[in-house]
């Protein structure tokens, strides 16, 4: 037989079997509603008509009296109810064919599909050769420095090129085109302090940056006392570069008071590129 059970909530009918039922003791969950109700004690026919189960009492046995057991609470206990879903309608019965032919279904309309234009004839090596050269441009963009500077005859053309770009080549690193005019290294009794100056010139025909100096510290017998690298955005002002026939006038406050004035001859600035 069929069995069924009315959700006690909503009124839905489930279709429930036997397994269902034993589960939990009859207890399930509507899986309409989620509501939790006692199946056994709803089953109904699966067209909703009440089903009533007859109960059975079994007859009482008499019970030896049993010492008191104090009572001990039990833990809550988190069932695994059935969830049932809801009990689909039966199929109607379909009518019997009867013997007059039936046209087959029209086929459906099918949308015009737009023409596939042809493939182009140069598209397969235009995109090779396009890569290559994007590839050159990026290379001669990113040594475009190097470039310059190992060949000061092409830097015209590359930075003819940097300026199309947006760009600008980066000053060259030529010792030779950059004159120490004169230097001076002073002492002020205020601070205590020497005050180093060193004149620039540029003689090239290209931007070069402005070098490094190594700064020797010499006794009145021509000895090396103290020795120290000096970067050149560490003078007032800091000067990056030098423009073709420019000048500058660099300055920088030294503390000596280590060595003895008397120990301070001479010095010596030697210009280099880190």
């Amino acid at each position: 037989m069929t069995l069924a059970a009315r959700c006690t909530h909503c009124q839905t009918i489930f279709r429930i079997s036997g397994p269902q039922l034993a589960a939990a003791q009859g207890w399930v969950r509507c899986g309409q509603c989620q509501h939790v109700f006692d199946a056994a004690a709803n089953l109904v026919s699966p067209d909703g008509q009440a089903i009533q189960v007859p109960t059975v009492q079994a007859e009482e046995a008499p019970v030896p009296q049993q010492p008191a057991v104090p009572y001990q609470p039990m833990p809550d206990i988190d069932l695994e109810l059935p969830d049932l879903g809801a009990l689909k309608p039966e199929p109607e019965p379909v009518a019997a064919a009867s013997d007059a032919p039936v046209a087959p279904p029209a086929p459906a309309p099918q949308a015009a599909r737009p023409p596939v234009a042809a493939p182009r004839q140069g598209a397969p090596i235009a995109l090779p050769v396009l890569l290559s050269v994007s590839l050159v441009a990026l290379l001669v963009y990113a040594a475009r420095g190097h470039i310059g500077q190992a060949w000061p005859e092409a830097r015209p053309v590359v930075s003819s090129v940097c300026a199309s770009l947006g760009c600008r080549l980066p000053a060259l690193r030529q010792l030779e085109s950059v004159s120490i005019e004169g230097s001076s290294l002073s002492l002020d009794d205020k601070t205590g302090h020497h005050t180093l100056r060193i004149q620039l010139r540029h003689v090239g025909d290209w931007p070069v940056a402005v070098p490094a100096f190594d700064l020797s510290i010499l006794d009145d017998q021509g000895t090396v006392v103290a020795r120290r690298m000096l970067d050149p955005m560490a003078f007032s002002p800091a000067t990056a570069q030098l423009d073709p026939g420019g000048e500058a006038e660099l300055a920088i406050v030294l503390n000596l008071k280590a060595l003895e004035t008397a120990a301070v001859g001479s010095f010596r600035v030697v210009p280099y590129y880190p």
